[in-house]
């Protein structure tokens, strides 16, 4: 009973660690969409809107090469983490990917690294699960 018990605790856990991020992501105005598509321990996102990028990688926490110089994706309490090093680390980004509670929206919370730059907070909504 108590390996069932800790079997229980062990899913609930991870489960919480890793939140459904799989659809189409769109603004209330569609000026900008986000496509995520998770697979075990690696996530593929392709935005378009007022820049388009296709990002494929693990959630290690290990750099993946991009167009433009690498990309590093981690998990941190139900957020994902996404850091963006391009043109020689010319340009750092820094997003975290979270969903609502109710599992209908997205917030995206882009920080600008290098150069140093305001934060941007966006709300998108889910289209479609992939």
């Amino acid at each position: 009973m108590r390996f069932r018990l800790f079997l229980a605790v062990v899913s609930v856990a991870i489960g919480a660690e890793h939140p459904d991020l799989n659809g189409v992501w769109k603004t209330a105005d569609a000026g900008e969409t986000i496509s995520i598509h998770q697979k075990d321990d690696a996530v593929e996102i392709a935005e378009q809107g007022k820049e388009t990028s296709d990002i494929q990688c693990n959630t290690m926490g290990q750099a993946c090469k991009v167009k433009g110089g690498e990309v590093t994706m981690w998990f941190n309490n139900g957020t994902l983490v996404v850091m963006e090093s391009l043109h020689g680390n010319s340009k750092v980004i820094k997003k975290r990917l979270k969903v609502a509670d109710d599992g209908k929206s997205l917030e995206e919370e882009i920080v600008h690294i290098v150069p140093a730059g305001s934060t941007e907070k966006v709300s998108l909504v889910r289209e479609s699960r992939s």
